[in-house]
């Protein structure tokens, strides 16, 4: 009991605390909880590989102009452009997934927007065929 330590009330809290800490927790659940934190699975540096329904940017630049998407998509929502598939062979977007293994585009991700444009598919696609840089927001799936 905290109140019977001697020396009064501020060392009576050190002892207390201590004791709650060696009563409750030994060194090896310490441990334990410290690999059940959510950011568990985060790698070093905060960065970790989007989860389903997270959004986020890719940044493509076409270079000089020769160069396709390299995917391709399903737009029968009207609204989004989903990817279907990702060519293996060449494309922006399989060049973009080897230089950011962390944000990869993957199969089944929504491309909300391209280059702002958003909500309609017809201009979306416009706007992926005629920019020579491209801005899109995509959404884990």
């Amino acid at each position: 009991k905290c109140d019977d330590e001697p020396g009064g009330p501020i060392h009576a809290e050190e002892v207390c605390a201590r004791k709650i800490m060696s009563d409750t927790q030994s060194p090896h659940s310490v441990a334990s909880s410290l690999f059940d934190s959510p950011r568990k699975a985060e790698p070093a540096g905060g960065f970790r590989a989007q989860r389903t329904g997270d959004t986020f940017k890719v940044f493509l630049s076409k270079g000089n102009g020769s160069v396709p998407l390299g995917i391709d998509v399903n737009f029968a929502d009207k609204r989004t452009l989903m990817v279907v598939s990702i060519h293996v062979a060449e494309g922006m977007v399989l060049a973009w997934n080897q230089q950011n293994p962390d944000m990869q585009v993957q199969v089944g991700d929504r491309i909300l927007a391209v280059n702002g444009v958003q909500d309609n598919t017809e201009l979306m696609i416009a706007a992926c065929k005629a920019a020579p840089q491209l801005e899109l927001v995509l959404m884990r799936a």
